[in-house]
């Protein structure tokens, strides 16, 4: 008896969506709608001024979700990691805790990702990642 074992375009292991073209498409589009959904709760919840209390929030409800088995799927196309960096680009427009312009005004257009970063003492995803990277690579 001979067994026919098919073929699937996409599986989920341990909550990674895997695609048979190893394009990782649909495992940042999953995880890009999971980390809005909860962004816009936590904006609907806490105004603008409380960016303080935003931040742990966004750490353990969003960050983790974009960082979970990042490192797996780390060798994602320019556009899958911009869709990503996004979510916390919108974070940080949303709770604004500095100036950025010598006027004592925000910038609209939101150029200044990086200051922003640096006034809340976080890293780009991308850079997260490489640290994940070369943290288990040196505990291997």
């Amino acid at each position: 008896m001979q067994w026919v074992i098919p073929t699937e375009a996409e599986a989920e292991c341990l909550g990674v969506t895997i695609s048979s073209r190893m394009d990782w498409a649909g495992q940042v589009d999953k995880v890009v709608a999971k980390c809005r959904e909860r962004l816009y709760s936590i904006k609907a919840f806490l105004h603008r001024r409380f960016g303080m209390v935003k931040q742990p929030l966004f750490k353990s409800l969003v960050r983790s979700v974009m960082d979970y088995a990042s490192l797996s799927w780390h060798t994602t196309g320019k556009g899958l990691k911009k869709k990503l960096e996004n979510i916390q680009k919108k974070f940080l427009q949303s709770i604004r805790l500095g100036c950025l312009e010598d006027n004592g005004r925000h910038d609209a257009y939101f150029s200044q990702y990086r200051q922003h970063l640096g006034e809340t003492g976080w890293h780009p995803l991308w850079q997260r990642r490489l640290e994940g990277i070369l943290l288990n690579t040196y505990a291997i």
